[in-house]
Formats: structure tokens, sequence, C-alpha cells
């Protein structure tokens, strides 16, 4: 249960960053 739930913290922060750098290549690609 300790891994899991470390692993949902980071999991969640990379999920964050990595949708708005894709958002921000798309807009800039566009």
């Amino acid at each position: 249960m300790e891994l899991q739930g470390k692993s949902k913290v980071p999991s969640n922060f990379m999920v964050l960053p990595n949708r708005a750098s894709v958002n921000g290549e798309e807009l800039a690609n566009t």
C-alpha cells in the first residue's frame, strides 16, 4: 500500500506538468 500511495503522488505530479507541456507544444505547433 505504501508503494501505491507513493506512486500515486508522483504520478499525479507528472501528469499535471506533462499535460501542460503537451498543450503548450500543441499550441506552439499550431
